[in-house]
């Protein structure tokens, strides 16, 4: 049973697998397992506490899981329920391979940081923002700059610089060694835990000319 994701959302999971290949009778079921975190044993899936069931008919292979919660991670597995056709007996297969993944946070959710103020000089810049709300607890953050004539969304690793912060220190970052007079985009993003990053915010700035500072803000 070949089980892999597919359209993996906020709050919902479309599952694929493929048929057990060596059937001992006919598959009447597959039950589906899942469970909140990344280390849930297939073993423990008769614990209610650890994974709850969900049960779709024989001769279908794919389900959409929902009602999951964003930001979070999940562990998933299913188990092929065969019926013996000598005496009906129901035969449940070895579980499948355990699937691991995070949903993402919603599209323009508050769940993600906001930045309040950009402050520049010829050669630098800080940036300030304020942290997601709770409940989500952020692990690091990570700042990524680009020069205005790359595009985020297709610059290279050569072209981008990022920084890491540590969640649980301020939320600034001073960037140095910048271009005078050069305009850069900013991309910021929270890691709630695990590398599960929330939605990318982006802003931009541009250094001055000259040492003197000019103070810009941003009020989202």
């Amino acid at each position: 049973q070949q089980l892999r994701y597919v359209n993996k959302q906020s709050t919902s999971v479309r599952l694929q697998w493929h048929p057990p290949l060596h059937l001992n009778g006919v598959t009447e079921k597959y039950n589906i397992m899942l469970a909140k975190g990344r280390s849930v044993s297939p073993h423990t899936h008769n614990d209610k506490s650890l994974a709850v069931p969900m049960t779709v008919d024989g001769n279908i292979s794919n389900a959409r899981l929902t009602n999951l919660r964003e930001l979070t991670w999940y562990s998933v597995w299913i188990v092929a329920v065969n019926v013996r056709e000598t005496d009906y007996k129901e035969l449940p297969s070895s579980p499948s391979d355990v699937k691991v993944f995070g949903t993402p946070s919603r599209p323009n959710t508050d769940n993600v940081p906001r930045v309040i103020h950009i402050i520049v000089s010829n050669v630098s810049a800080v940036i300030i923002w304020i942290p997601p709300p709770k409940p989500v607890s952020v692990f690091r953050y990570r700042v990524s700059y680009y020069p205005y004539r790359y595009s985020v969304n297709s610059a290279s690793s050569k072209q981008m610089d990022y920084e890491y912060i540590p969640g649980n220190e301020t939320s600034f970052l001073t960037l140095h060694y910048l271009r005078p007079s050069t305009t850069y985009e900013t991309k910021i993003e929270a890691d709630v835990g695990g590398s599960l990053w929330t939605e990318s915010v982006y802003d931009s700035f541009k250094t001055t000319r000259q040492a003197s500072k000019v103070y810009k803000r941003h009020w989202h």
